[in-house]
């Protein structure tokens, strides 16, 4: 166990409505634990044990309060924040998510809908429809202004 999640559990109370609660007392010493995670080399490793711990109350330890108390202190710590932004959430390119699919053996789902095609898929916007032709004034993009 990290020090952000001895923190956490040390200060733990049983609750009146919820199986757990988190005084508001705690809030201080769980924010400079959160800091110093956010500083340290594993920071990666103990945000994702806090986040982990996060996701227990909100599940199997029947706490949604003291879950959603976590994240929000999580997000009231920029450093820390921006850790779990940087580190923790997954951004894959889509190359990145073709190449892994094929590694994987699984088939590309690549062809694009083509010209002719009768009907698009169900649920599909048409292309013309993501475009304001009009412009906000009306007149449509392609006149000159004079």
């Amino acid at each position: 166990m990290n020090r952000l999640e001895h923190v956490v559990k040390s200060n733990l109370e049983r609750g009146d409505t919820e199986r757990f609660a988190l005084p508001v007392h705690a809030f201080p010493a769980i924010r400079r634990a959160l800091n110093e995670a956010a500083a340290k080399p594993d920071a990666k490793r103990e945000l994702h044990r806090y986040l982990a711990l996060a996701a227990a109350f909100d599940g199997r330890l029947e706490s949604p309060g003291v879950a959603e108390r976590l994240r929000a202190l999580l997000a009231a710590e920029p450093l820390a924040l921006r850790v779990v932004q940087l580190q923790l959430i997954e951004r894959e390119s889509i190359d990145e998510t073709r190449r892994f699919k094929l590694r994987e053996g699984r088939d590309l789902d690549l062809d694009a809908p083509t010209h002719d095609r009768a009907h698009p898929a169900r649920g599909t916007v048409p292309l013309r429809e993501l475009f304001d032709l009009a412009g906000p004034s009306g007149a449509p993009h392609t006149r000159r202004a004079r």
